[in-house]
């Protein structure tokens, strides 16, 4: 079974919230700017420096269901491993992340995928988001304080500017370390979560936890997987130029739909960009709506093939970029 943590429903989940929240809105009585909150600005400094270990669960909501699994982690810096427990869907997988990439080892396939690296997406949506509304469209407020994993944390409200709730943060005030975060959809619902079950503050680390190598092992690329998935379906072979910073980051078949429909995920300066082409003809709503409600979308036919460009550049900008696009 495979683990795809980018289209994890708690970046989804985001990615809506900041298409939601409106512009204006009064501060609410005890609420703060988010950028102005000590507590946040300590979280977003241990984002990129704490060291610790753990047990956390994670859940994300998947229509009407929740989907849940367990994750051990060993985090020094930017650097990261993650493993699955015994009997996990996952167990055998080992994810390490450098700063500089991120592998991913499958040992069914024994394969190791090769990545760019990656930070915390949801926080880097959340700054991003702070920084677009200031403190007319996000506040903070303190709403208690709550043991999880055995640590003190202080618990931090975000609303938007009519007071509705979009996220809950468990943060380790002597820290920043965030224990445990709750994501919330526009009526309220939890759509996304971790929490730590298990937190060691002080883990012994080796080298070695931070390299991840296999003798034998398949070296696969973003790219090697997009042209083995192009030959499978007979897809045009075509890209995004690697010209203007577009790093190919995901490639696969977007699951659940009539007729193939290849993605090509790719990070850029304007952020994510999503690249769907279709075998036939294709409603680009309802592909915009895969990437997160807000981003805007750009459509294209080629004989019987349907192209869609999705992301948070103005439509414009994304019909010059489709202009771009070519086969290597």
């Amino acid at each position: 079974m495979k683990l795809v943590f980018r289209y994890s429903l708690a970046f989804v989940a985001l990615v809506a919230i900041s298409a939601s929240v409106p512009a204006q809105g009064p501060a609410r009585q005890g609420q703060t700017a988010p950028g102005n909150h000590p507590l946040m600005r300590k979280m977003f400094e241990a984002a990129g420096t704490a060291t610790y270990s753990g047990r956390r669960v994670i859940e994300f909501k998947r229509g009407v269901e929740r989907m849940r699994h367990e994750e051990l982690v060993l985090k020094s810096g930017p650097r990261m491993r993650i493993e699955f427990p015994r009997g996990s869907a996952f167990e055998g997988q080992v994810i390490v992340e450098t700063g500089a990439e991120r592998r991913h080892y499958y040992p069914g396939r024994n394969e190791i995928h090769v990545l760019p690296a990656r930070k915390d997406e949801a926080l880097e949506r959340l700054r991003g988001l702070i920084a677009r509304l200031g403190p007319q469209g996000l506040s903070v407020a303190l709403e208690g304080q709550a043991k999880v994993a055995k640590q003190d944390t202080s618990i931090l409200s975000l609303r938007d500017g009519r007071g509705n709730r979009l996220m809950r943060l468990w943060i380790q005030p002597s820290t920043g370390v965030v224990l445990k975060r709750e994501l919330y959809d526009e009526v309220g619902a939890v759509v996304g979560l971790f929490e730590f079950t298990e937190y060691n503050p002080s883990p012994l680390i080796r080298r070695t936890d931070f390299v991840l190598q296999r003798e034998g092992a398949t070296i696969v690329t973003p790219m090697d997987i997009a042209q083995r998935l192009i030959r499978e379906h007979k897809f045009e072979p075509v890209f995004l130029p690697a010209e203007g910073g577009f790093r190919l980051d995901t490639a696969q078949l977007v699951e659940n739909l009539p007729v193939p429909v290849l993605l090509l995920l790719y990070q850029s300066p304007h952020g994510p960009i999503s690249f769907y082409q279709v075998a036939g003809k294709v409603n680009p709503e309802r592909l915009a709506r895969l990437s997160g409600a807000g981003f805007k979308s750009f459509a294209w036919t080629k004989g019987t093939r349907s192209f869609v460009l999705v992301g948070s550049l103005e439509a414009r900008q994304l019909q010059q970029l489709a202009a771009r696009v070519r086969n290597p």
